[in-house]
């Protein structure tokens, strides 16, 4: 995965993107590398950090994307996401609870 990730840099790189705008490309190239490193395979509980690492930096490279390629009018559409912190799950019930008590209002 690393591998597909540095090719798809690099053809963005050749197709004229700026260094600068690479950057959220290079951080999930580097935290798929740190997933492959020999130490890190072997600590499980290392190895899901690092993964929830890479999930993230992908996801920042995703809405970047999104952010240059899917606006129209000005306007930013982006797809709902069930991904939820569990921190944030019984905010989100309590706050739906309350939205149902008014009457959605």
């Amino acid at each position: 995965m690393q591998q597909q990730a540095q090719t798809v840099r690099n053809q963005l790189q050749q197709a004229g993107v700026a260094n600068k705008d690479l950057a959220p490309i290079d951080d999930v190239v580097k935290a798929l590398g740190a997933m492959s490193n020999e130490k890190n395979l072997q600590n499980p509980t290392g190895l899901n950090e690092l993964y929830s690492t890479a999930v993230q930096k992908f996801k920042a490279l995703e809405f970047e994307i999104r952010k240059r390629v899917d606006t129209t009018n000005g306007q930013l559409f982006l797809s709902g996401s069930e991904d939820v912190p569990p921190s944030f799950k019984s905010l989100i019930e309590e706050y739906y609870r309350a939205l149902a008590k008014k009457g959605g209002k």
